[in-house]
Protein backbone atom coordinates (compact mmCIF):
# COMPACT_ATOMS: atom_id res chain seq x y z
CA UNK A 1 0.00 0.00 0.00
CA UNK A 2 1.46 3.53 -1.42
CA UNK A 3 0.21 6.33 0.64
CA UNK A 4 0.38 9.90 -0.56
CA UNK A 5 -0.72 13.34 -0.10
CA UNK A 6 -4.20 14.23 -1.13
CA UNK A 7 -2.46 16.80 -3.67
CA UNK A 8 -1.03 14.11 -5.40
CA UNK A 9 -3.87 11.96 -5.69
CA UNK A 10 -4.68 12.33 -9.48
CA UNK A 11 -0.56 11.92 -10.46
CA UNK A 12 0.33 8.87 -8.36
CA UNK A 13 -3.00 7.70 -9.97
CA UNK A 14 -1.65 8.44 -13.36
CA UNK A 15 1.51 6.96 -12.77
CA UNK A 16 -0.22 3.78 -11.44
CA UNK A 17 -1.26 3.41 -14.99
CA UNK A 18 1.52 4.25 -16.59
CA UNK A 19 3.30 1.42 -14.50
CA UNK A 20 0.87 -1.26 -15.99
CA UNK A 21 -2.23 -1.47 -13.50
CA UNK A 22 -4.65 -0.65 -15.61
CA UNK A 23 -7.35 -2.87 -13.94
CA UNK A 24 -9.54 -1.05 -11.26
CA UNK A 25 -10.42 -3.76 -8.58
CA UNK A 26 -11.95 -0.84 -6.05
CA UNK A 27 -12.22 2.71 -4.47
CA UNK A 28 -14.18 2.97 -1.06
CA UNK A 29 -13.69 4.79 1.72
CA UNK A 30 -12.95 4.66 5.43
CA UNK A 31 -14.18 7.28 7.99
CA UNK A 32 -11.43 7.57 10.69
CA UNK A 33 -13.79 8.44 13.30
CA UNK A 34 -12.35 8.23 16.58
CA UNK A 35 -9.18 8.10 15.22
CA UNK A 36 -8.62 11.11 13.25
CA UNK A 37 -11.19 14.19 11.77
CA UNK A 38 -9.83 12.21 8.26
CA UNK A 39 -11.74 10.44 5.77
CA UNK A 40 -9.11 7.44 4.29
CA UNK A 41 -9.46 7.05 0.80
CA UNK A 42 -8.00 3.85 -0.70
CA UNK A 43 -7.49 2.90 -5.11
CA UNK A 44 -6.90 -0.75 -5.39
CA UNK A 45 -5.80 -1.56 -8.91
CA UNK A 46 -4.26 -4.48 -10.48
CA UNK A 47 -1.33 -5.42 -13.48
CA UNK A 48 -3.49 -7.69 -15.47
CA UNK A 49 -0.37 -9.17 -17.02
CA UNK A 50 1.09 -9.86 -13.43
CA UNK A 51 -1.54 -9.85 -11.52
CA UNK A 52 0.33 -7.39 -9.35
CA UNK A 53 -1.36 -5.17 -6.83
CA UNK A 54 -1.16 -1.78 -5.88
CA UNK A 55 -3.57 0.06 -3.62
CA UNK A 56 -3.57 4.18 -3.12
CA UNK A 57 -4.37 5.71 0.26
CA UNK A 58 -4.71 9.21 0.81
CA UNK A 59 -6.30 11.64 3.61
CA UNK A 60 -9.23 14.20 3.21
CA UNK A 61 -10.39 16.27 5.91
CA UNK A 62 -13.38 15.03 6.81
CA UNK A 63 -15.18 18.60 6.85
CA UNK A 64 -13.85 19.50 3.78
CA UNK A 65 -12.88 16.39 1.79
CA UNK A 66 -11.94 17.00 -1.60
CA UNK A 67 -10.29 14.89 -4.37
CA UNK A 68 -9.17 15.40 -7.67
CA UNK A 69 -11.80 13.47 -10.19
CA UNK A 70 -9.93 10.55 -11.98
CA UNK A 71 -12.84 9.19 -13.98
CA UNK A 72 -11.15 11.04 -17.22
CA UNK A 73 -8.11 8.40 -16.19
CA UNK A 74 -10.27 5.49 -15.25
CA UNK A 75 -13.75 5.91 -16.81
CA UNK A 76 -14.80 2.89 -14.17
CA UNK A 77 -13.89 5.20 -11.69
CA UNK A 78 -17.15 7.56 -12.24
CA UNK A 79 -19.23 5.42 -10.63
CA UNK A 80 -16.87 4.49 -7.54
CA UNK A 81 -16.52 8.05 -7.17
CA UNK A 82 -20.31 9.02 -7.07
CA UNK A 83 -20.36 6.22 -4.51
CA UNK A 84 -17.87 7.82 -1.83
CA UNK A 85 -19.35 11.14 -2.44
CA UNK A 86 -22.64 9.75 -1.77
CA UNK A 87 -22.05 7.85 1.37
CA UNK A 88 -18.76 9.62 2.88
CA UNK A 89 -19.14 13.09 1.42
CA UNK A 90 -16.11 13.17 -0.38
CA UNK A 91 -16.53 15.74 -3.54
CA UNK A 92 -15.05 14.86 -6.41
CA UNK A 93 -12.99 18.37 -7.63
CA UNK A 94 -14.45 18.03 -11.64
CA UNK A 95 -16.61 14.83 -11.57
CA UNK A 96 -19.79 14.01 -11.64
CA UNK A 97 -20.80 14.39 -7.88
CA UNK A 98 -24.63 13.68 -8.07
CA UNK A 99 -26.14 11.45 -5.39
CA UNK A 100 -26.45 7.73 -6.79
CA UNK A 101 -29.00 6.40 -3.73
CA UNK A 102 -28.50 8.96 -1.04
CA UNK A 103 -30.81 11.86 -1.53
CA UNK A 104 -31.50 12.72 2.06
CA UNK A 105 -28.17 15.13 2.43
CA UNK A 106 -25.03 14.49 4.42
CA UNK A 107 -23.03 11.57 4.73
CA UNK A 108 -24.23 8.69 6.59
CA UNK A 109 -20.94 7.33 6.62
Amino acid sequence: MTRIEQVQWRDAVAGALAGGHTFLANLTAVDEVGKSDHIRVLLRLLNPDTGADFTLETLTDRDDAHLADIADLLPGAAWLQRQVHDLFGVVFDGGDNRPLIHHAGGAPL
